[in-house]
């Protein structure tokens, strides 16, 4: 589906990329629900800049976000992004993908499916909450697979690992030459986590795995930078939490309802959207502990 809307056709897209590492950059999303104001632009984008070509890891949200984001690149005086990569299928993640070459766009083949089957659907849903910053976004599905491989950027030895739990594909990028770590929405920091699509048992098994890299810097697909390997025990201690206070009222007989104010029992609760999130964890997963409590 494309969106057009010519009185708002001038719309400036700003942005301001932070260099965290050599040729890397991090475009920070706002901690935040999606907004007209944010503009769809919640999650945190990667570049990576060398002389022979260029990487995206992750599109944003819409056409404005990407052309900037591409325009700012070919600033910097590099190659040609050869590479973007989609790190899952949720939207604020790769609706940029149509201001780059096809034949750059690449993704774990379940996520290349979904973004085949949903994306133009997710697209619309955005531009409701998005409004004119969404003018002119279609979806594109990449046309590579990405599998679990290694490959060289320049100077940088670059590995695509992927992982499941968040959805049922996660790709992240580690960058062995700068310690860089990619996580996409595998980690959150400082930021409650988000489940539509989440299975429990595999986004822990995925965190202990992005745990055994080697990496200095993570960069979560939500949140701030992290250099003190922080990132992933608090994804890991949102997720017990959550799985522990559901299991208990589910055996409690606590209706959804009566769960809504056990956010306030969270450790975590004075991260960002703690509980806005909690009660979409609710509606997503409450309803199998119920299940499970009867067995």
């Amino acid at each position: 589906m494309l969106f057009s809307c010519s009185l708002y056709a001038n719309i400036d897209y700003p942005i301001a990329p932070e260099k965290i590492a050599k040729d890397t950059w991090v475009l920070w999303g706002a901690n935040e629900i999606f907004s007209a104001k944010n503009g769809g632009h919640i999650a945190n984008i990667g570049v990576i800049i060398t002389a022979e070509a260029s990487l995206v890891f992750d599109s944003g949200p819409s056409k404005g976000f990407a052309d900037a984001l591409n325009a700012w690149i070919k600033t910097q005086g590099g190659g040609p992004v050869r590479y973007v990569l989609n790190s899952h299928a949720h939207p604020d993640h790769f609706l940029g993908n149509q201001v780059f070459q096809k034949s750059a766009l690449m993704a774990a083949a379940p996520t290349r499916d979904a973004i085949a089957e949903e994306g133009s659907d997710l697209a619309e849903n955005l531009y409701r909450m998005v409004g004119a910053k969404m003018q002119g976004t279609q979806s594109v599905t990449p046309e590579k697979i990405a599998t679990n491989q290694r490959f060289n950027l320049g100077e940088h030895q670059l590995e695509i690992k992927i992982l499941n739990g968040h959805t049922n594909a996660d790709l992240v990028l580690f960058d062995h030459s700068t310690g860089v770590l990619f996580t996409g929405d595998l980690v959150f920091y400082q930021r409650a986590l988000t489940t539509p699509h989440a299975v429990l048992k595999d986004w822990l098994t995925s965190l202990d795995q992005l745990d055994q890299l080697p990496y200095k810097t993570l960069i979560a697909g939500h949140g701030p930078i992290d250099q003190t390997r922080s990132a992933t025990a608090q994804t890991r201690q949102y997720l017990l939490w959550l799985d522990k206070v559901m299991q208990q009222g589910a055996e409690q007989g606590l209706s959804m309802a009566e769960m809504l104010s056990q956010w306030r029992k969270n450790p975590l609760r004075e991260i960002a959207l703690s509980e806005y999130e909690f009660v979409r964890s609710l509606a997503h997963w409450y309803p199998a502990y119920e299940v499970a409590a009867l067995k």
